[in-house]
C-alpha cells in the first residue's frame, strides 16, 4: 500500500470521524503501522478539531493509544497538530463570548476625491449588539440546572 499524499483523499472509503476528508486506512490492525509525516499529522489535526479522543485517533490510525503517545513524544509535529484543537476551542469560545455580550468594531472608509484618488480615511466605531441565541447557548452550557427549561 502506497503512503503518499494522494492516498489521503479517497472517494471509495469513508471513516466514522473523517467524513468528507476520507482517508484510506486499510489494514488497520496487523503489521506495525509506520509513521507517515504527511498523513498522520493531518488525521490527528482534523480529528482533534472535531472532538476525537486519543483513543478514537489511535483506533482510526490502527495503533494502540500507547503507540500514539510514543508518536507524540517522538514527532513534535503531532503535538502541534493536537494543540490546534485547543486553539480552535479557545477561538470559538471567545467568539461566542463576544456574541453573547456584544462588541465594538472599527470600520474604515476610504473617501475618494473627484479624480478617484483617496482623499480621506474615515474611521467609525460600530456596536454589534448581543445575540440572544449566543446568550442562551452560553448560559445553558455553563449553568444547565439554572437555565435549561424544564417541561411542565
Amino acid at each position: 500500500m502506497a503512503t503518499d499524499s494522494h492516498e489521503l483523499l479517497s472517494h471509495n472509503h469513508s471513516t466514522r470521524w473523517l467524513g468528507v476528508l476520507a482517508i484510506n486506512l486499510q489494514n488497520k490492525r496487523g503489521p506495525k503501522c509506520h509513521y507517515d509525516n504527511i498523513k498522520h499529522p493531518l488525521i490527528i489535526k482534523w480529528m482533534s478539531r472535531n472532538g476525537a479522543t486519543d483513543e478514537d485517533i489511535a483506533n482510526e490510525i490502527g495503533i494502540s493509544v500507547r503507540q500514539l503517545y510514543r508518536w507524540y513524544k517522538d514527532y513534535p509535529e503531532l503535538c502541534h497538530a493536537k494543540e490546534d484543537k485547543l486553539l480552535a476551542d479557545m477561538r470559538v469560545e471567545d467568539s461566542l463570548y463576544k456574541l453573547a455580550l456584544g462588541y465594538e468594531v472599527e470600520e474604515t472608509e476610504i473617501i475618494a476625491n473627484k479624480d478617484g484618488r483617496p482623499a480621506q480615511i474615515k474611521k467609525t466605531k460600530k456596536h454589534i449588539p448581543a445575540s440572544l441565541k449566543a446568550c442562551r447557548m452560553w448560559l445553558i452550557n455553563r449553568q444547565p440546572s439554572k437555565w435549561l427549561g424544564k417541561p411542565d
